[in-house]
């Protein structure tokens, strides 16, 4: 497979998460009558399950995995400043879809003054 085939299928792959996310958030909030409702309504789901805490505790330590590896990953391939940090922010805030597009579009090639 290409490199260009790999991109193109990273950014469709990305286009559809996001596209379900937005639609699936959207949803969840149009079933409340305010954010702060459907937030506080979520709030009392997540504390009276104790599976849901131990998955959510799970999902929260792959985020900051992710985050420590994205942060050295950019690093190593020579992205400083900046370009590495908004793509941090764009991983943290929208998740998989800008996780997939950060991995089409980095540098292919590692820095060996920044490894």
């Amino acid at each position: 497979m290409t490199k260009t085939t790999q991109r193109t299928l990273a950014v469709a792959a990305a286009a559809v998460l996001l596209a379900w996310f937005t639609l699936r958030t959207s949803r969840w909030l149009g079933s409340y009558d305010s954010v702060a409702a459907a937030v506080a309504d979520s709030w009392q789901t997540v504390t009276s399950n104790g599976m849901l805490v131990v998955m959510l505790s799970d999902a929260f330590l792959l985020f900051l995995l992710i985050f420590f590896w994205l942060a050295r990953d950019a690093r190593s391939r020579g992205w400083v400043g900046l370009r590495r940090w908004l793509w941090i922010a764009a991983v943290m805030s929208l998740g998989c879809p800008a996780l997939l597009l950060y991995l089409a579009f980095r540098p292919d090639k590692l820095n060996p003054a920044r490894s």
